[in-house]
């Protein structure tokens, strides 16, 4: 009657509407500036085990931001910070970081990391072309319940995962590319830590 088109009211369906596909996908191929949201359309990491890789070619003074989850209230980050591949996993501001004990060396090389989870517990691997250089257990799997964050390559803004670095922190080397992969969300794992964790307290 008014000649304007029908309005959708329907904010908070829309903002979290994603491809049916997504939720199936096991693999992502992220390049730098790249910015995902989940769950809309980038990787579910709670409460599973994946893997991170990062195609790099250093020149030996590179530093940065390989690829966040998150901002500074919760989410991870796989970074160069002192030649060093540095790994923060932030749980609602309690911090777990992991270090390799080495300098990274110039050249091509793929940076990455792999959380575990198992039902006696979780677990972080860094790794510099397939090799662990360092692990550490982790509080727990990466929870849900945290609303819509962004998966982000080379680089982590508006605000930082980690303290120690400023947003965006840009990765200052070659950057090819990120790969994610997701391990399937596993029901038992996931029991045997809430059991473990109820019979803690």
């Amino acid at each position: 009657a008014y000649g304007v088109l029908p309005l959708d009211d329907r904010a908070q369906a829309r903002a979290f509407a994603r491809d049916p596909q997504t939720g199936l996908r096991r693999r992502f191929v992220m390049y730098p500036g790249t910015r995902l949201l989940t769950p809309v359309s980038g990787p579910n990491f709670s409460m599973r085990s994946f893997r991170i890789a990062a195609f790099v070619d250093d020149d030996g003074s590179a530093e940065g931001v390989l690829f966040a989850y998150g901002r500074r209230a919760a989410g991870f980050s796989l970074f160069v910070q002192d030649r060093r591949l540095r790994f923060d996993y932030n749980l609602a501001g309690r911090h777990t970081e992991l270090a390799s004990p080495d300098a990274l060396p110039a050249g091509v090389h793929v940076l990455g990391c792999d959380v575990v989870v198992a039902a006696d517990g979780t677990e972080v691997r860094l790794t510099v072309d397939g090799t662990i250089a360092a692990n550490c257990t982790l509080p727990m799997p990466f929870p849900a319940g945290f609303g819509v964050m962004s998966s982000q390559c080379g680089l982590n803004s508006p605000s930082p995962v980690c303290v120690r670095y400023a947003a965006p922190y840009a990765f200052s080397g070659h950057l090819d590319r990120v790969e994610v992969e997701l391990g399937d969300a596993d029901d038992r794992a996931s029991a045997g830590l809430w059991a473990a964790a109820v019979k803690s307290e």
